[in-house]
């Protein structure tokens, strides 16, 4: 049996991913608590990551279906676009959903945030993949934090000219977005 305590080993995940986890898997259970059981199973779809990932990249694909026959040069263009944690649908309004569990360096949500621009500044303005971003973290503190190293991205000179939007960035503290996300349903119906 000792074959099997290594599988478990390996399967196992850490403190870390399994906070992120459950914070992600808090969002959504909050949303539907929020809108009532019933309403949510018809108006809300969600996606995991690797399922909101290929959604963002779609557009690449479609564009680049040619160059991506390429393996290496794809997973090279793949490596520079982001991979959201969710994706989430209420009706036809559109979120792509970061959450942070406060563990990553100022220089990795940094990356994250490039990435972002970068492929926004890809993105015509109708793009399926053009939805507001949310991030959605632990305390106070670190949403001003992330705004603020937000800021010094934005002012770096390789985004000082940007030929399409960048995309729309919202933080929030755990237990806040909820309310954003109701309140942007009733702003666009």
């Amino acid at each position: 049996m000792c074959w099997l305590e290594e599988d478990r080993r390996y399967y196992e995940r850490s403190e870390s991913q399994k906070r992120h986890y459950r914070g992600m898997t808090e969002i959504l259970i909050r949303l539907m608590h929020a809108m009532g059981r019933d309403e949510a199973l018809d108006r809300l779809r969600f996606y995991n990551t690797y399922e909101a990932t290929e959604m963002f990249r779609n557009p690449w694909e479609v564009v680049k279906w040619q160059e991506w026959q390429d393996m290496k040069l794809r997973q090279e263009e793949e490596k520079e676009l982001p991979r959201p944690d969710l994706c989430l649908e209420i009706d036809d309004v559109s979120f792509w959903i970061e959450y942070d569990t406060a563990n990553e360096s100022p220089t990795k949500i940094k990356a994250k945030y490039r990435r972002y621009y970068r492929a926004f500044n890809q993105l015509a303005a109708r793009a399926s993949s053009r939805k507001p971003v949310v991030w959605v973290t632990t305390s106070r503190s670190r949403v001003e934090l992330m705004k603020s190293w937000l800021e010094v991205v934005w002012r770096e000179w390789e985004f000082s000219e940007m030929k399409n939007p960048p995309p729309e960035m919202l933080f929030f503290k755990e237990g806040e977005e909820t309310s954003y996300f109701l309140e942007s349903l009733t702003v666009r119906t």
